[in-house]
């Protein structure tokens, strides 16, 4: 391919909008401020996107051609605008005004500056105590990774523990076959890290390994991490101020660690769990857990088991049907499942290209899908005067409902049997969503059979269902998920006083402040804790930054106002999560949720967040130490 057609190619495919911002922060062309933008309803109204008039598009695509066209323009270079300028900026992306709280929240996702939301120290010059103060970090997954890369740019002292033999955790640790992010790359990223293009647009589990092995190389944290190193036990040392650590290894042998911070990195999906039916342990064949897979377990002429059908269980299984003598898929409550027609999608040359080669556009580009993840955010809101007119949710999540239920028809080619064992009684957003990678297809390979009956309990021939049958195994495979609602297991934590989150939490479930902090444990940090997770604006990335970044700043206040311990007020927990009590009960998660892993077994929301991306942000940073109580 020509260098002219690489181009013509490259912005006639671009993201227009994104292009016609880059090549206004490029060039300054005052007819590419003047076009208005128009937000388009997409899939019946529940998603939006900013979208220029026909005119305009081919007036940004000829502009772009001849600014690319030239070789001189190629480049990333970047000039960092000022906060009135980069605000003007983003308004004439969306077309309208920003608020305080969503220019200070969203202008990271721009990624602009060289490392957006970056703890910085008060003087120029980091404390000289910073010999004298250590922090332990446990777990090297995305939020360990960003944890270590913030504290390093600080200089301050830390270790990373690591259970398994390598860096990157779910990444690292989850190798089932068809296992990728249901995330678009341009969303799944640090912006710390520029213009890293993957080879597809929701890059595969290699694909993502790879790229935090690359981050944590360039930052120096794989030099940090001590592997194979399982906290089994903390305690905090209050004559010391001191967190005791104990780790064992997979030899059984013990390691003693202490810090004067402890950070748990662990995320939510470390521990799995597995299927507790009578009789597991009886069976001839092999039990596997997705999240252990052994990539030569051999598949093919095996009846198999899939026990599962969210995430993980949709997208294992048509992989493993393509070799499999049989396949049973065992559900117990359908998933609301979504097309997405760039799953497997290559990232092509004249995209790269662009990414690459022009001046802003990955900026524009990732933020461009960054905003358009904001419109799931009001999808799980319950609306009371759309139900007293006779409907079920909201209008977006009645029409996401609609849309989704005939997906499942058509897929299914209108059996009205699957159809209703497939689609899920509850709303849609109440229980995660799953991204489709080829689960209905599968279904109708002749080797593969949905089995609804309810598992009664398992043989040493296989599975006896609640209708009385017995369904003949080779190889059971768990797709069970993991141990969600508790927090840090198996780990015991005990805080001041012998405090354990059991003792604290066993009214009704884990809860934080902020979803990082506790009272009882001073000088503790959870990324990603208990009510963290986003409800749909942004991506899980975005988030880890956010966490990150507070916890930095709480690092910073902590070392320069010389406190031994910093813990927070009972008072801002209890205000807080009263806070959250009255924010979910207009979302939908507790009445429509139950049965999946956003509801603990008390029925409460303990792993969703009820606000926005500003709403949080805005509650999150800066950093204040006022809430919390510290000793020198």
């Amino acid at each position: 391919m020509s260098t002219d057609d690489l181009i013509k190619a490259a912005v006639e495919k671009a993201d227009a909008n994104a292009l016609r911002l880059a090549l206004y922060q490029a060039t300054g062309d005052a007819e590419l401020a003047e076009m208005r933008v128009e937000w388009v309803a997409l899939r019946g109204g529940v998603f939006q996107w900013p979208s220029l008039s026909d005119e305009d598009l081919v007036t940004v695509r000829a502009k772009a051609f001849a600014f690319l066209s030239d070789n001189e323009n190629h480049g990333p270079r970047i000039d960092v605008p000022s906060d009135s300028e980069m605000r003007r900026l983003m308004e004439l992306f969306q077309g309208g005004p920003l608020t305080d709280k969503e220019f200070q929240a969203y202008r990271g996702e721009l990624g602009l500056e060289e490392f957006p939301r970056d703890p910085r120290w008060s003087t120029p010059e980091a404390p000289e105590s910073l010999d004298d103060f250590n922090v332990l970090i446990i777990g090297a997954g995305a939020s360990g990774i960003a944890m270590s890369i913030k504290l390093s740019r600080l200089g301050i002292n830390h270790t990373i523990l690591e259970r398994l033999d390598d860096l990157s955790g779910t990444w690292h640790r989850h190798r089932y076959p068809n296992v990728r992010v249901d995330t678009n790359f341009l969303v799944y990223q640090y912006k710390f890290e520029k213009r890293y293009v993957f080879d597809e647009y929701f890059p595969t589990q290699a694909a993502i390994k790879d790229y935090m092995d690359s981050v944590a190389r360039k930052h120096g944290v794989d030099e940090r991490i001590v592997f194979d190193q399982e906290v089994v036990d903390a305690t905090w040392d209050g004559a010391a101020s001191t967190w005791r650590v104990t780790a064992s290894n997979s030899a059984g042998e013990t390691s003693e660690y202490s810090a004067n911070v402890l950070i748990t990195a662990t995320g939510l999906f470390a521990t799995p769990k597995m299927p507790n039916f009578p009789g597991l342990e009886s069976f001839a064949g092999n039990v596997v857990h997705t999240a252990n897979w052994d990539p030569s377990l051999e598949l093919s002429g095996k009846r198999i088991a899939v026990i599962g059908t969210g995430s993980t269980g949709t997208q294992i299984l048509p992989k493993i049907a393509e070799t499999a003598k049989h396949v049973t898929a065992f559900q117990r409550t359908p998933s609301w499942i979504v097309e997405t027609p760039g799953l497997k999608r290559k990232v092509k040359e004249h995209t790269r290209w662009l990414l690459e080669n022009m001046p802003y556009y990955w900026n524009w580009a990732t933020y461009s899908q960054f905003i358009a993840t904001l419109s799931m955010q009001d999808v799980q809101v319950t609306d009371p005067y759309w139900q007293a007119s006779g409907g079920v949710i909201s209008e977006k999540n009645d029409v996401l409902r609609k849309l989704l239920s005939d997906y499942v028809a058509e897929k299914v080619r209108n059996d009205p049997e699957l159809v209703a064992k497939l689609v899920p009684t509850y709303a849609p957003l109440a229980r995660r969503i799953v991204v489709d990678s080829g689960w209905y297809d599968a279904l109708m390979r002749d080797n593969v059979d949905l089995n609804t009956n309810g598992i009664r309990e398992i043989v040493p021939d296989g599975i006896v269902t609640n209708a009385g049958e017995l369904v003949e195994l080779d190889l059971i495979v768990a797709a069970a998920g993991f141990e969600v609602s508790r927090y840090f297991y198996p780990a015991e934590f005990h805080g001041r006083g012998g405090t354990s989150f059991d003792d604290l939490w066993s009214k009704d479930g884990a809860r934080a402040y902020l979803g990082m902090t506790i009272p009882g444990f001073p000088n503790f940090y959870s990324v990603y804790g208990p009510n963290s997770q986003g409800r749909g604006g942004g991506g899980f990335l975005m988030y880890v930054d956010l966490w990150t970044q507070y916890v930095s700043e709480m690092l910073i206040a902590q070392i320069e106002g010389g406190f031994r311990e910093v813990e927070v007020k009972r008072s801002a927990y209890d205000a807080y999560n009263e806070e959250i009590d009255d924010a979910v009960h207009g979302l939908i998660y507790e009445s429509e949720g139950k049965g999946g892993y956003f509801v603990n077994e008390h029925g409460r929301s303990g792993v969703q967040m009820p606000w926005t991306v500003d709403e949080y942000y805005a509650r999150l940073l800066p950093a204040d130490i006022s809430d919390y109580d510290v000793r020198k």
